[in-house]
């Protein structure tokens, strides 16, 4: 393609179309096609969109090519009439006349044709400059008017500079030739010159005015043409002369670090060797500098990216966050328009060590800088940078490998790392070394790490226990904590927020550091926080007399070991061995040593108003050493109110038996009525009794009546009846005014820990604290998490006031007891029924195990179904005539050679259902049988029946004989269900095995195989596994994980 290769001609155009291109102008077009389509047009022919055009040989129709919008259309102008108003523009585009294209064509032949009209002006005024002669003229450049104006001055008649007759349209119009007379021919020339060359520039909009603007890229070159002509040049005003300037000006930043490490960039111009602060910009083309008011120096083309900072004056401000981002990646690509080259040198490489709390932080730095400017980046934004210097950077990376522990944790990939204070000595060594081994590492130590001081000794902790709190408070101690080291002193506050904010050095009271034991002193308070009622906070903390027992294994912190060792004696009073005054004497029998034990620690606690919690095995003889206590008491002449005995409505007869027998001299009464039925009144009967026998359904119904006694002392037989502080049973012991309280059970955690708060709730309120900070503090810790250390302290908190012996510890010569357990297989119809319902379940339990809060009931039922399924389906089923089921077979098949040796059998089931069944079958094979539950009459009748007649077999329902009996004479245990607490199946086996037992005893848990049984027996294993160092057996409730195991 051909372009704007029209022809150049010089003679005055001669057709009606040149005429009008050669003097149409701006106001025209936009008549002809209104400003919006003109402005468009303008500016794409000086874009230069118009690729072509050219005149016909008759110069009537010029046809041109324009770009728009991807394409190239054609455009065709010609002129019919001879005024503008007869131009016809058309184009191929869619809008087809007048359009913006075709207007782009006509701007840009009216450009050329101008052009070439004005060019005999140009040949001519190498001529007119040389003509001297006439008046001079002047050009005033006002740069405090935006954009900045020219204005045309001449002599007045005192020789001064006016604008009178000056004015543009004075020096541009031929009307009034007498206005220019006698003016230099070569400065009119030049000032229409001018005024031509605005005429034609986009940006004039006044015809009355010239802007520096309006002169386009010419501006400069022009005002140069004016100096050379001799036209006199003045800036802002007359009284200013104008120095045009012979060299560039060129924009750069100038750098300027604060104080605080920011860097704030502004413009400035240098001219020569000249910095010129906040240049004062005029608008031109190019842009021009004004300066001293005196002069104009243009701006250098490649520092116009920098005109707009320039003239707002804007700061650049990069805050010391941002700074090795600006110098790593900006500052490099910069260095050519600052004022000052910024080239840096290094790499400085520097581990700094500085102190953070208690700890050392260690932070890597690798800079690079010159006197003006210092670069400080990452190891990883100075490899980036600088990669030349990778061999420096491996060299300092190995040492640092080699030389520091890798606990510490130094890798220069991670900007910084914390050590403690024990490396100190070790870094102020490696600090020393590194000067001579590796020269490209410098290690930088702040002030507070130069004046460091550790202690290099552990700290000490002494305890002063002092005397009483105040008169006040007879039963409290205040106990006062001191810590040191090397003899100074460490606030107790100090060590104990730095263990709570994670931090393990501490200050002593002149700045030294010291390192402290995190167990140690968890240890410490924890033990404070079991005996106080409040947290460890201070140097003091009050302690109850009743906890001293948790204070027992704090005796090798103490100093004032004097004042300490009242504590102690005081502990081991409590829980010494000896009787501290003569016991009681049983008749008929010798109490054992154990026994004997047992009675003088609950004498000699309940003597000093605390209560007691006997623990010991089912079958050593409980109820035996309480009525010793009892008895002592009223031999020591401490029986003045009397004593309430609670227990369950089975054993009743067992403890007045037992009293007659062994202490006919205590006044015994059993309350076997309740108060609407009994002749007597409570208080009647007590100031008459040493001792009343109770049930625990009576106390429960009359507690008011109950609670209005003052007591010596109140007994609870099967104490776990109470483990539950939410039922009445419990508020009713509790409620009982007694001067001290002795709880009996085998079982005192029978589920969780919290059974054994609730019984120490009862006897000795003040021991434990409230349930919340107690199942924080130990159920928590020791059931969920194991903790032996929290075993410990509540066991010490616990011991002197709950003793338990076990049958293999203080009963050896009990017979052993053999245990195992015989797997039953189901019959396949039996199996099918089971798995059905199984498979039914499953789901739903599973389901229902999220929610075991509110959907307990449902869950219960559940597992109870298939639980009896595991036995019979007849108990599920009960429509359908099912044959004995093969768990019942195999009974049946075990006890027939034991019936005929002759020996006697206790066959346990919770299913009283399923007992019944089982009596059937065993009549039915000859088995002869004894049938108790908690519906059975007479039942001394019954047990003494069994005891002393032929039958061998004794079915019991776990309910109703699991605790109260001793049933000797049998050897064999039958389990048939087994479930998920052995607590349970302990106290059953327990009816034989106990004191008084001459047999091996046998115990046989049938299990039927591949069933919810299996699943309770491999949970029972795991549960007897679980350590109690409380009180040696511990059992946790059925949480969901394990019901979700059972139903897997």
């Amino acid at each position: 393609m051909e372009l704007l290769n029209a022809p150049q001609n010089t003679v005055q155009p001669k057709t009606a179309l040149q005429k009008t291109l050669a003097n149409i102008t701006e106001e025209a077009c936009i008549r002809l096609v209104g400003p919006a389509t003109f402005g468009l047009g303008k500016v794409a022919a000086e874009r230069g969109d118009v690729t072509f055009y050219q005149f016909n040989a008759e110069n009537t129709e010029i046809t041109a090519k324009v770009k728009g919008g991807g394409l190239s259309y054609t455009c065709w102008i010609s002129q019919p009439g001879k005024t503008v108003r007869e131009l016809d523009l058309r184009c191929a585009c869619s809008t087809g006349t007048y359009c913006k294209h075709v207007m782009a064509a006509l701007w840009k032949v009216q450009g050329q044709t101008q052009h070439h009209a004005e060019t005999w002006r140009d040949s001519l005024e190498n001529f007119l400059s040389k003509t001297t002669g006439g008046e001079p003229l002047a050009l005033v450049v006002d740069t405090k008017a935006t954009p900045a104006e020219i204005t045309i001055r001449r002599q007045g008649q005192n020789g001064n500079w006016v604008s009178a007759r000056a004015s543009w349209v004075d020096m541009t119009s031929t009307k009034w030739v007498s206005v220019t007379d006698g003016l230099r021919s070569d400065h009119l020339s030049f000032i229409r010159k001018l005024w031509n060359q605005a005429q034609r520039s986009v940006t004039w909009v006044n015809s009355r005015s010239v802007t520096l603007l309006n002169l386009e890229a010419n501006a400069w070159k022009l005002l140069k043409q004016a100096e050379k002509l001799g036209i006199y040049l003045f800036l802002d005003d007359t009284e200013h002369p104008l120095e045009l300037a012979t060299d560039e000006i060129h924009l750069k930043f100038d750098s300027y670090t604060s104080e605080n490490g920011d860097i704030e960039l502004k413009t400035v111009g240098q001219y020569d060797s000249e910095i010129i602060t906040y240049p004062q910009i005029v608008d031109s083309q190019p842009a021009l500098v004004k300066y001293a008011d005196r002069m104009l120096i243009p701006v250098s083309e490649e520092s116009h990216q920098l005109l707009d900072p320039a003239k707002q004056r804007r700061r650049i401000l990069i805050p010391a966050t941002d700074v090795a981002e600006y110098q790593t990646h900006y500052l490099p690509y910069l260095n050519h328009l600052l004022v000052a080259n910024q080239t840096l040198h290094g790499p400085f490489i520097k581990i700094i060590a500085d102190l953070n709390g208690h700890l050392i932080k260690l932070s890597w730095e690798v800079a690079y800088g010159n006197s003006e400017h210092t670069l400080k980046l990452s190891w990883m934004n100075a490899l980036s940078a600088r990669p030349e210097d990778k061999d420096i950077f491996t060299q300092v990376r190995d040492y640092v490998t080699t030389h520091t522990p890798l606990e510490w944790g130094l890798d220069p990939h991670v900007p910084e790392t914390e050590i403690g204070l024990e490396n100190f000595t070790h870094l102020i060594d490696l600090k020393n070394k590194t000067a001579t081994e590796c020269e490209y590492l410098q290690w930088e130590l702040s002030d507070a790490i130069k004046q460091l001081q550790v202690a290099t000794n552990p700290i000490k902790i002494s305890l002063k226990p002092a005397v009483k709190l105040d008169v006040n408070k007879p039963d409290w101690f205040n106990l006062e904590v001191a810590i040191e080291v090397n003899g100074q002193a460490i606030r107790v506050e100090e060590v104990l927020r730095a263990l709570h904010e994670n931090r393990y050095w501490v200050t002593t009271e002149n700045g030294t550091w010291a390192e402290i034991n995190p167990a140690q002193i968890d240890h410490l308070r924890a033990i404070l926080e079991s005996v106080s009622e409040n947290p460890w906070e201070h140097a003091h903390i009050s302690v109850p007399r009743i906890r001293l027992g948790a204070l027992s294994s704090l005796e090798h912190y103490a100093v004032n070991t004097s004042a300490l060792g009242n504590w102690i004696s005081e502990l081991n009073e409590l829980i010494a061995d000896t009787p501290e005054r003569g016991l009681a004497t049983p008749k008929e029998v010798t109490l054992r040593p154990y026994q004997e034990t047992g009675v003088a620690w609950m004498d000699r606690v309940t003597s000093r108003g605390y209560g007691a919690i006997l623990a010991d095995d089912m079958g050593l003889g409980k109820t035996l050493q309480i009525l010793s206590v009892i008895e002592t008491k009223r031999l020591h002449k401490e029986l003045k109110h009397g004593v309430v005995v609670a227990a369950p409505t089975s054993v009743i007869d067992v403890w007045q038996k037992e009293a007659n027998r062994f202490y006919p001299s205590l006044k015994v009464a059993t309350i076997r009525e309740s108060a609407k039925k009994r002749s007597q009144s409570l208080e009647k009967l007590i100031e008459i009794h040493d001792v009343l026998i109770t049930s625990w359904t009576l106390l429960q119904m009359d507690q008011e009546e109950y609670r209005k006694l003052t007591l010596d002392g109140a007994i609870f037989d099967e104490a776990q009846a109470i483990k539950n502080p939410r039922t009445a049973q419990h508020k009713a012991a509790k409620n009982l005014q007694a001067h001290w309280k002795i709880a009996s059970t085998g079982t005192p955690v029978e589920n969780s820990l919290a059974d054994l708060w609730a019984i120490m709730r009862i006897v000795n309120p003040a021991l434990l604290p409230g349930y919340t900070a107690f199942n924080s503090e130990y159920g928590k810790r020791i059931e969920m998490n194991g903790e032996s250390a929290a075993a410990k302290r509540l066991q010490a908190l616990t011991q002197p006031f709950m003793k338990r012996r076990t049958k293999k510890l203080v009963a050896p010569q009990l017979p052993p007891k053999i245990e195992q357990t015989i797997y039953v297989e189901l019959s396949a119809k039996h199996r099918k029924t089971y798995d059905r319902y199984l498979n039914q379940h499953r789901k739903e339990l599973l389901a229902l195990a999220e929610d075991t809060h509110s959907q307990g009931f449902k869950i219960i039922t559940g597992l109870n179904q298939l639980r009896q399924l595991a036995l019979d389906p007849q108990l599920v089923e009960k429509d359908k005539d099912w044959p004995e089921s093969a768990k019942t077979q195999a009974l049946i098949d075990l006890l027939l050679p034991l019936q005929a040796e002759g020996k006697k059998s206790l066959v346990f089931s919770q299913y009283t259902s399923y007992l019944q069944r089982i009596r059937t079958a065993l009549n039915e094979a000859g088995i002869t049988t004894s049938y108790l539950d908690g519906g059975t009459q007479k039942r001394g009748e019954v047990i003494e029946n069994f005891k002393h007649s032929d039958t061998n077999v004794f079915l019991i329902s776990l309910k109703a004989g699991g605790t109260g009996l001793t049933l000797t004479e049998a050897e064999n245990v039958f389990i048939l269900d087994p479930w998920w607490n052995p607590a349970t199946e302990n106290q059953a086996i327990d009816r034989a095995h106990r004191i008084g037992q001459e047999n091996t005893v046998n115990v046989y848990r049938l299990c039927s195989a591949d069933t919810i049984e299996e699943k309770v027996m491999a949970l029972q294993v795991h549960k007897r596994q679980v350590a109690d160092a409380i009180i040696g057996e511990e059992v946790k409730a059925l949480s969901i994980a394990e019901l979700k195991e059972i139903l897997q």
